[in-house]
């Protein structure tokens, strides 16, 4: 581990120029020009004006919906009807996981 940097220094972990990682033994990375992640190893990534990330297409397109700056729904698929996925409930700012 690099105390400076806080990267871990040995291979095969490797590092772009902004400090993102781009290998992380298992997946190869890549990011935009805002540092978002774009791919990871047959994974892409797609972000509103926000910088929210709104869509996964990983073999299957999961769609996200949000209030604010907190994801509230996932959607799969890109055609309706939407059957819903995953909701997520908060209370104040904490996210409150299913008992």
């Amino acid at each position: 581990m690099d105390s400076t940097t806080n990267h871990i220094t040995c291979s095969p972990y490797a590092y772009d120029v902004n400090g993102n990682m781009t290998n992380d033994r298992l997946n190869s990375l890549a990011y935009d020009a805002e540092n978002r992640l774009l791919t990871s190893s047959g994974s892409s990534y797609s972000y509103d004006g926000n910088s929210l990330r709104v869509q996964k297409v990983s073999g299957t397109t999961t769609v996200y919906l949000f209030s604010g700056t907190k994801v509230i729904a996932e959607y799969p698929g890109t055609n309706s009807p939407y059957p819903l996925a995953r909701e997520y409930i908060y209370s104040g700012s904490q996210l409150r996981l299913p008992a």
